[in-house]
């Protein structure tokens, strides 16, 4: 259960907060996945895969886990409740257009609320971290680079098209003159095998 749910929730966070700022990162006629936002996608399911296939508890870890899980339970879905709210509280000042001191306030709140439930999780940590193994922790440990670096590699290639725009177009057509080089090589062993007979009469 843990094995799926800590990797499941950290995707859906950043599914969450990619898919609400970079929806329209895919160029006109690009298709979705070779879009900055589709790569992202497709590398940190790939990395999530590859964790899950790797990593395994046995029957007393998991019992352990789960019992620091609901140990603190109560706690964390508090703090979770209390950030959302301070977070949607911050979003309604901004898009209303209230004061610079009134959007301070609301930040400032949501930063306490943000701390508290990393307190919280801190708390969940540091019970579980002595029941895994060093081999576990390194697996951990790489899933979290894997993903950050598709993460950075992400903003920075949306950075490079919103400053060069002229790069998108170029990129482009270097993708489409790729598909059909692809193309031309898929039909030339169906043009051999048509004149092969031919050649036979």
């Amino acid at each position: 259960m843990f094995r799926g749910k800590l990797p499941g929730c950290l995707l859906a966070g950043l599914f969450g907060a990619v898919m609400i700022g970079g929806a329209g990162l895919a160029t006109a006629g690009e298709p979705p996945m070779e879009s900055p936002l589709g790569r992202l996608i497709a590398g940190v399911v790939g990395h999530y895969l590859v964790f899950r296939s790797e990593f395994s508890l046995t029957h007393q870890q998991r019992e352990d886990i789960h019992q620091a899980i609901r140990q603190h339970k109560a706690e964390i879905g508090k703090a979770v409740v209390e950030v959302w709210e301070k977070r949607n509280t911050l979003r309604d000042d901004v898009l209303a257009g209230k004061d610079e001191q009134t959007v301070r306030k609301a930040a400032d709140e949501l930063g306490k609320a943000i701390g508290d439930a990393a307190v919280a999780c801190l708390k969940v940590r540091n019970q579980i971290d002595p029941v895994l193994t060093d081999q576990q922790r390194s697996l951990i440990k790489k899933f979290i680079q894997d993903t950050d670096a598709d993460v950075a590699r992400f903003f920075k290639e949306v950075s490079r098209h919103e400053a060069a725009p002229g790069h998108e177009k170029a990129e482009r057509a270097e993708k489409a003159e790729r598909r059909e080089k692809v193309e031309r090589r898929e039909k030339a062993p169906r043009v051999r095998e048509k004149a092969r007979p031919e050649r036979e009469k």
